[in-house]
């Protein structure tokens, strides 16, 4: 039986049958404040019921993706923050805010290991990505999970928690191509999952998403909105032009005189380095400058309920 129907059963077996019509000279001990006082405590009770854990996953091997990473200096103790449990996967942390347990196994196995150790715990889980990823594939340091490891793991299941039942609430994706991970996640149980269409040109966004998110009245939707700011895209604009610049002998033609793979430029430069570097070989990116491509590439797509907020209890 749901959550929702167990709580609504207990509010209506507090109605004085009078209320409902059933017999007009029923009468009630408890006068309607006291009713109402006790319908306002199930709610509270409900809402201290609900056990909420994260489980943050960080794998990156040195690459181009990386260097963007390192720019955008993500603070991974926003994962831990207002949760019951937090589950750290990340080779060494010697941040200040701690997890509350810290594996030094960031592994597909001990992924999927430390999720179910939480669901059979009765943990609903928020899930924080931070690695590289291709197209239906997170990539880590020393193994790939892809969507049918997701589907196995978590939704062809015979405990209960499978055909969509894990309780997964909120998946956030660093990892490129997230996106393409958004639908089996979903299968799995997600309420909300996030992420990016193409390469993810801006992960600086993730510590102002987060501090948004854990406000706890904020919706997904907006928490993207609000870290999706001027500022931060032109940071890593940057980050990328520096790039361009000590790569150009990758890519022809160059750009003109005056120009960089930001601007506006007739030889097409930005998508000719925006191929040969990320791999970006699409022909909707011919006419459009580096800003453009970054722009497309990097939004964060969000599948199921956008209006989830921490505070949401499910």
């Amino acid at each position: 039986m749901s959550k929702h129907l167990m709580k609504l059963f207990a509010i209506i077996s507090m109605i004085p049958m009078s209320w409902l019509g059933q017999d007009k000279d029923t009468k009630t001990d408890k006068p309607v404040e006291a009713v109402c006082e006790e319908m306002v405590a199930i709610d509270d009770c409900q809402e201290s019921a609900q056990k909420l854990a994260s489980l943050t996953l960080v794998s990156f091997d040195d690459s181009k993706f990386y260097n963007l990473v390192q720019n955008a200096q993500n603070a991974y103790g926003h994962c831990f923050e207002g949760y019951d449990k937090s589950v750290l996967l990340k080779l060494v942390y010697n941040s200040g805010r701690r997890p509350t347990e810290h594996s030094t196994i960031p592994t597909k196995d001990q992924f999927f290991a430390k999720l179910n150790e939480l669901a059979q715990d009765g943990y609903t889980i928020d899930v924080f990505i931070f690695t590289h990823g291709t197209t239906n594939a997170i990539a880590l340091r020393e193994s790939t999970i892809r969507g049918s490891d997701i589907l196995n793991n978590l939704y062809h299941r015979n405990d209960g928690l499978g055909m969509g039942n894990f309780p997964l609430r909120m998946v956030y994706q660093m990892n490129c191509v997230g996106s393409s991970l958004n639908q089996e996640f979903r299968q799995a149980g997600a309420e909300v999952v996030i992420g990016s269409r193409r390469v993810n040109f801006y992960p600086n966004q993730f510590n102002a998403f987060a501090k948004e998110w854990n406000k706890g009245n904020v919706s997904v939707r907006t928490a993207l909105n609000r870290a999706n700011t001027a500022a931060s895209r032109t940071a890593m604009q940057v980050v990328v032009k520096l790039d361009a610049t000590a790569n150009a002998p990758c890519f022809s033609p160059k750009c003109r005189l005056g120009k960089t793979i930001l601007s506006n430029d007739r030889n097409n430069c930005a998508y000719r380095y925006f191929d040969c570097q990320w791999g970006l070989d699409y022909p909707e990116y011919q006419s459009k400058d580096g800003k453009e491509i970054m722009n497309h590439s990097s939004k964060m797509i969000i599948s199921g309920d956008s209006n989830m907020r921490k505070n949401t209890i499910i």
